[in-house]
């Protein structure tokens, strides 16, 4: 199905910068049902219970216009539009910036590999909008790589795009906004949440955010690349900079030949004509990415802070900014393609510049392509813990305490407001009465779904924990310990469970919701010390440990 949108040109050139979204077409592309999403999940090696997926997703290819960053003037750009089916709630919408590809039709709007990405994120309750880029997809000419500005752009006319869809493809959005995107998309990230927060205040407002292994630092800690006399795994990234920056900028050279040594000069520009892998323009090149620039050249860029391609650099520097949503930051020190520091450097120069509500996660030595699945499982624990999926209902409790621990006489009673009735409730315990009598002191999640299917988990706080049996009862409790094949640990509530290795690696991640107790197996885990990391639903946050044999 392919339609046609008609749209208007303004001729106030201040609302049409606001408005910029001009759709050209959109297309449905494929239609996975929620098995096909959990064969994805099944690829990636995701546990069913690690993601909440629950609805059968419809993928769009959206062509629209955006705004080239050589000219400043409108060009074609793709992407994708993934959408749940089959929920009336109002849902978040999420912006997923990609990797670094060559190859025109490597990316999601083709359904790329990192579409699935955008597939399980819909199928958990999310409008996601995965940009191509310009220059990729089916927009013309030369991608300008790792430019910050028009990475930006691409996905803010994107998102426009999706609010302006949300009729016609019969979905609505809340006004909460998630960023997040790996390599290559993880310096689009943050570049897209600068240039939110700086300049489209009014129009969007960023939940939260999280880069994921980015070069937020392309002229200082990775152009280390650039001088190292060493071997990079990844050394198609250079020319593509220097061509990308040139076509933007134009002020590198006035013939190829000026900056690329014989025979790279006549070999490299074709490879870069949108029909190459990056994959193989790796392999045309020197493993050391500077053997193919004219020494003059290099000597330039090392010795002359007013050099242009440093000077392109810093230009598209994005770690030196003040963050006013929530960001995890994420990366693995292991990595062999984007030097980690990038991630350590951004980290502290937000908190220096004053940020209050940025975290950093290092998931130890895995490589570049190793880090994927541990950054993603974070950014979806960060994201869902931040997700209003309420439709703007509120929970309240009349309660009535215990006599005393033991006692077994309290009582909670769920009041809503907002949401559209009838209400439906769960308990911890499986009850779905709007009230639970019998309780001793504690603390009693609920989740609440409205007659939309929106939901919302509240927790009824009864009386005060006052016993040392009570309180025995909110730390956590780990069997065996030392463990080999298993490890039992009970929790004082239902709340999310992360476990880490001694070198900080994600090895576990989950929701526990009713049992209040989690069997994890331990075949895939080292011998060593794993520290154990619970938050639960009444916002406690318990730290343990145990050793596997």
């Amino acid at each position: 199905m392919k339609q046609l949108l008609l749209v208007f040109i303004f001729t106030s050139c201040s609302f049409f910068t606001q408005i910029n979204a001009q759709i050209i077409d959109f297309e449905l592309l494929r239609q996975e049902s929620l098995d096909d999403v959990q064969l994805i999940l099944n690829e990636f090696g995701v546990p069913p219970s690690l993601i909440n997926t629950r609805f059968p997703v419809d993928m769009y290819r959206v062509r629209y216009f955006t705004t080239h960053p050589a000219n400043q003037e409108l060009v074609e750009a793709s992407g994708a539009l993934i959408i749940p089916r089959n929920t009336n709630c109002p849902t978040p919408l999420v912006s997923y910036q990609h990797g670094t590809v060559a190859r025109k039709t490597d990316v999601p709007s083709f359904n790329s590999s990192e579409a699935d990405i955008g597939k399980v994120f819909a199928s958990c309750g999310y409008v996601v909008c995965l940009p191509d880029y310009i220059g990729l997809g089916t927009s013309p000419g030369l991608h300008p790589y790792v430019h910050a500005k028009s990475q930006a752009d691409a996905a803010l006319d994107l998102m426009r795009a999706a609010r302006i869809l949300s009729d016609s493809l019969s979905y609505s959005l809340n006004d909460q906004l998630f960023l997040f995107g790996y390599s290559q998309g993880g310096h689009a990230t943050m570049a897209l949440h600068k240039e939110i927060e700086e300049n489209f205040a009014e129009e969007f407002t960023v939940t939260a955010s999280a880069p994921m292994s980015g070069p937020y630092d392309l002229s200082d800690v990775q152009a280390q690349v650039l001088v190292a006399d060493s071997a990079y795994a990844t050394p198609g990234y250079l020319p593509y900079v220097v061509l990308a920056y040139q076509s933007v900028y134009g002020n590198f050279y006035d013939d190829v030949s000026e900056i690329f040594i014989s025979p790279y000069d006549e070999t490299i520009p074709p490879l870069f004509d949108g029909t190459y892998s990056m994959g193989f323009i790796n392999s045309q090149v020197p493993s050391i990415p500077n053997q193919i620039l004219v020494p003059e050249q290099l000597d330039d860029f090392i010795n002359n802070p007013e050099n242009p391609l440093r000077l392109a650099l810093q230009d598209n520097d994005v770690y030196d900014w003040l963050p006013q949503a929530p960001m995890r930051i994420m990366y693995c020190q292991g990595d062999d393609q984007v030097i980690y520091l990038n991630s350590v450097k951004a980290y502290n120069t937000f908190v220096s510049n004053g940020a209050t509500e940025i975290e950093q996660f290092n998931f130890g030595n895995f490589d570049h392509g190793g880090c994927v699945q541990f950054c993603l499982l974070s950014a979806y624990a960060f994201f869902r813990d931040r997700t209003d999926a309420g439709n703007g209902m509120t929970a309240s409790f009349d309660i009535s305490p215990a006599s005393s621990s033991g006692a077994g006489n309290g009582s909670a009673s769920v009041n809503i407001t907002g949401g559209t009735p009838p209400y439906a409730f769960e308990w911890f315990n499986g009850s779905d009465a709007s009230s639970l009598t019998g309780l001793n002191p504690g603390n009693f999640p609920v989740t609440i779904t409205d007659a939309l299917g929106c939901s919302i988990t509240a927790t009824a706080q009864v009386g005060n924990l006052t016993s040392v049996a009570d309180i025995e009862k909110l730390e956590l409790n780990i069997h065996p310990n030392p463990a080999e094949h298993n490890v039992l640990i009970k929790l004082p509530e239902a709340g999310d469970l992360t476990i880490y290795n001694a070198d900080g690696k994600l090895r576990y991640i989950g929701r526990i919701q009713h049992e209040q107790q989690a069997i994890i197996a331990l075949h895939s885990f080292e011998s060593g010390y794993f520290i154990v990391d619970f938050v639960g639903q009444s916002g406690k946050r318990l730290r343990s440990g145990f050793i596997k044999r």
